[in-house]
């Protein structure tokens, strides 16, 4: 009897063990909203499933009308005295990113942008290369500076690069 209760109490506690090795969480996956001089602007999808990863950004924006043209004159408009550019562009960033040293939560990396500005008239490309900082929580916020070539194509431009962006990590388990 005294092995039947044993065996008994030690069984929930094997099960609970075996649970417990379960599989790992990575976070390949994230989406989110990213502003750089060198790795683009607008809506980002990173993939990062190791110590390299990428990052894709892209903002197409158009504007052919008057921004008031359907408001009514009888309600308040907040944004009467906003400008609204008119226009169109895109912007389309591709960047190589490289994780360095992973502090905790904090992770340092490495990263090499190109953007892409395509105008009405005329397109722009540029380049940087520099180091950044991110805080990895399940949303996670990244600043990297570095130094950049800026409209390569037409008039060459070096100067400093900075970049930011605010993304949400998808949970994924290997």
């Amino acid at each position: 009897m005294k092995y039947l209760i044993l065996l008994v109490l030690a069984f929930p506690l094997c099960t609970t063990l075996t649970a417990q090795s379960g599989v790992a969480v990575q976070h390949k996956h994230q989406l989110g909203l990213h502003a750089g001089t060198t790795t683009g602007v607008g809506l980002s999808y990173r993939y990062w499933p190791g110590k390299l990863g990428i990052q894709v950004t892209l903002l197409p924006y158009k504007n052919d009308g008057d921004w008031n043209d359907n408001v009514d004159e009888h309600i308040i408009n907040r944004f009467a005295g906003l400008e609204i550019p008119r226009g169109q562009f895109v912007s389309i960033g591709f960047t190589g990113l490289l994780r360095i040293k992973q502090f905790g939560r904090s992770a340092m990396l490495g990263y090499f942008g190109n953007h892409l500005l395509m105008l009405e008239n005329n397109n722009s490309y540029s380049t940087g290369i520099g180091i950044g900082f991110a805080y990895e929580a399940p949303v996670s916020f990244n600043l990297m500076l570095g130094y950049g070539a800026y409209d390569i194509t037409n008039s060459l431009v070096l100067f400093p690069a900075a970049e930011i962006g605010l993304y949400y990590r998808f949970k994924s388990k290997e």
